[in-house]
């Protein structure tokens, strides 16, 4: 086995790890994503006088997304958003930002939107600062096996990229070597080698270093 075919192999497995470590680390996303919304339901749930409404939140926690069918339509849609301010320092959310967006439409989904979006916005003014602090807290908790799972998979990326790099290296210097004594054949017959800055050759078919 050669050193190519070493780092290959090496790739593979590596590829493989790869996959697993994303996976490991998508699933854990997919559980705090169940852990803000259960938080969020908590404040939010509880004051909405329709029983078609969802309340989900974002993976890494920091949007609250509020939807419900409307006729016609085949997916949820959105009812508005509730968006946390990150300080970069900290990590912590230090504000909640109602998203509402503005139509003309008068239809009843949208007059009782309305309606949901005025008693939600009233949560929000009365619990803003405990969602906040149990949101952090819930982050804070969470942060060391997200941070370690992020690692991982920073981790493998490198070492394929490495060995990557020591293929292409180690391609280039065989390439070298044979250019450089009996000479470079190539299969492709349409293949193009610019032997100065304003002239291309066609069709070379070999290569060698006088």
């Amino acid at each position: 086995m050669t050193r190519i075919d070493t780092l290959e192999s090496g790739i593979t497995k590596l590829t493989a790890k790869l996959g697993i470590a994303k996976k490991e680390y998508f699933t854990f996303t997919e559980e705090l994503r169940e852990g803000y919304t259960s938080i969020a339901k908590t404040y939010f749930g509880g004051g909405i006088p329709l029983e078609d409404v969802t309340i989900e939140a974002g993976r890494d926690g920091s949007t609250i997304y509020f939807k419900r069918p409307q006729q016609g339509y085949s997916y949820l849609k959105e009812i508005f958003e509730i968006r946390f301010k990150e300080d970069w320092k900290t990590g912590e959310f230090t504000e909640m930002n109602t998203s509402v967006y503005s139509t003309s439409d008068n239809s009843d989904w949208n007059l009782e939107r309305l309606i949901l979006v005025g008693d939600m916005c009233q949560v929000v003014l009365d619990y803003r600062d405990d969602v906040l602090g149990e949101y952090n807290m819930y982050r804070s908790k969470a942060a060391p096996k997200k941070k370690d799972l992020q690692r991982a998979v920073r981790d493998i990326e490198m070492n394929i990229e490495s060995f990557q790099k020591q293929v292409e290296d180690f391609k280039r210097d065989d390439a070298l070597k044979l250019l450089e004594g009996d000479g470079l054949k190539f299969n492709d017959t349409k293949l193009a080698l610019e032997v100065k800055y304003n002239r291309t050759v066609q069709g070379v078919t070999s290569a060698k270093i006088l």
